[in-house]
């Protein structure tokens, strides 16, 4: 790790596969429509961090945004390499094979045949790629740490129309060509090899549109797993009182989600609870009320009818939850098992951000 308070998480790829939209997704907490509002252009420097880190605790996350275009990622692994991959934590390798893929299945539906002259242009430069940042990881990770990498099949939105198991035969197939790439490196890395100086954390088909690119950054975030059970053991409890609706998130400072979880999963509630995050707890001068460390709001929204509760842990980290249980006797319950689920969330920040 770069510093104790520190995590360098790289983003990375070949040009125009939505790097620096995802920078802005994650990291600035800006919506599809506002980053298609932004008009984003090639990043033009070989390598920069992104103006607002991201606060975990008392960790800062810095994350740096790179350059896809050929001559700017030369420089990537060639005279500015040490600069960039030095410190790394985690890295993200962004791939856009969703338009190559739709040309394919265009040329089959008018062929009738398999375009076997079909060239693979753009998932023929990504591979190469991967294998120069593998390398860079390799050789700038020093013996006694790791880095984390997760693979982001980006822009997966494209193929909204494509029946499911279609989207999963180009997801399995993506991930084997991928895998091909640990044949011809001379480190083990894509299984997971505990010798490796890089963990890798999987493949995610994602989409800037919904949440599953924030679901999937999450995953090298330290320390996710421990606080996605916490926050599931609430939401489990909230079942059992018959919860029909559940949403629990850890905020940083800036209201920008750390981790949540939700039920139903599969409900379409996900921007409705973004935007009560957005616009609603602002508007309760958090900043001010952290002092207290007491519970800043607990109020009933109307249509529907929901339960709103925020509550800070300390300056860097609040809870929100959103739940359907308004009964009095049952809230009871549901504030002291929020309590209980705070205690065990602070203790995670405490030992690992502190």
């Amino acid at each position: 790790m770069s510093t104790n308070t520190d995590y360098k998480l790289i983003i990375c790829g070949i040009s125009g596969v939505g790097k620096t939209s995802i920078e802005r997704h994650f990291f600035h907490g800006r919506t599809y429509n506002e980053i298609e509002n932004m008009n984003l252009g090639p990043t033009k420097d070989v390598f920069y961090f992104t103006e607002k880190p991201f606060k975990l605790g008392s960790m800062t996350i810095r994350a740096v945004d790179t350059g896809g275009q050929k001559l700017l990622r030369k420089k990537l692994h060639g005279e500015m390499e040490d600069l960039c991959w030095i410190g790394t934590d985690a890295c993200i390798y962004v791939i856009d094979m969703a338009s190559d893929i739709i040309k394919y299945e265009e040329m089959l539906l008018e062929n009738e045949t398999l375009p076997d002259n079909f060239i693979w242009k753009r998932l023929d430069e990504a591979k190469e790629e991967l294998k120069k940042v593998l390398n860079s990881l390799v050789k700038f990770t020093v013996p006694t740490s790791k880095v984390r990498l997760i693979i982001l099949l980006h822009k997966w939105d494209i193929l909204k129309d494509f029946p499911r198991d279609v989207q999963e035969e180009w997801r399995q197939w993506l991930q084997d060509e991928l895998a091909k790439i640990e044949d011809e490196c001379q480190f083990n890395i894509l299984n997971g090899n505990n010798g490796s100086k890089i963990e890798f954390l999987g493949f995610h088909t994602t989409s800037i549109m919904d949440n599953s690119c924030k679901a999937a950054i999450r995953k090298i975030l330290p320390p996710q797993e421990q606080l996605k059970r916490i926050l599931r053991g609430f939401v489990d409890n909230c079942k059992d009182l018959k919860a029909d609706q559940v949403y629990i998130a850890a905020l940083n400072e800036d209201g920008l989600e750390i981790e949540s979880i939700q039920f139903p999963s599969m409900m379409d509630t996900e921007h409705y609870y973004e935007n009560i995050i957005r616009y609603c707890v602002p508007t309760l001068n958090l900043q001010e009320k952290f002092k207290s460390n007491s519970i800043i709001s607990l109020c009933l929204l109307k249509e529907p009818d929901l339960l709103l509760a925020v509550q800070p842990i300390s300056k860097e980290i609040s809870v929100v939850v959103v739940t359907d249980i308004t009964d009095l006797n049952k809230l009871r319950i549901v504030m002291e098992r929020l309590n209980e689920t705070l205690r065990h969330v602070n203790n995670i920040i405490n030992i690992y951000f502190q």
